[in-house]
């Protein structure tokens, strides 16, 4: 593993970094569908307005969904291919990196929660 120049306290730096504007980002994804709400809940709306507000809505989930999806993939794959080059472990190492691929595409984060279990 002499090819990898990993600096751990670098990734974890990084990673704490992200926690804040990625919370706020899922939050203001959950918020849209409470401002849809109040345009819904609003007595001079059409409904034919109505009904093309609620579908966008509708139409945007599995993008929001596949974005968390990728950011919790990519950074479940950073912290734990960073553990397995601290510990020299270059076939976990790589084993995460395709899980990570994986769990940004499909949203299975199994394998990510069988290591959390593991720690």
């Amino acid at each position: 593993m002499s090819s990898y120049q990993i600096s751990a306290e670098g990734v974890a730096g990084v990673l704490t970094s992200i926690e804040t504007p990625l919370a706020d980002l899922m939050a203001n994804f959950e918020s849209l569908s409470g401002a849809a709400q109040t345009v819904f809940d609003n007595d001079g709306m059409t409904d034919t307005v109505s009904g093309a507000i609620a579908q966008l809505f509708e139409d945007q989930k599995g993008r929001i969904s596949t974005i968390g999806n990728r950011v919790n993939a990519a950074t479940s794959g950073a912290y734990f291919a960073t553990l397995a080059y601290v510990q020299g472990d270059e076939q976990m190492c790589s084993d995460t990196q395709t899980a990570a691929v994986q769990a940004s595409q499909t949203g299975d984060f199994s394998y990510f929660e069988a290591r959390a279990a593991e720690l």
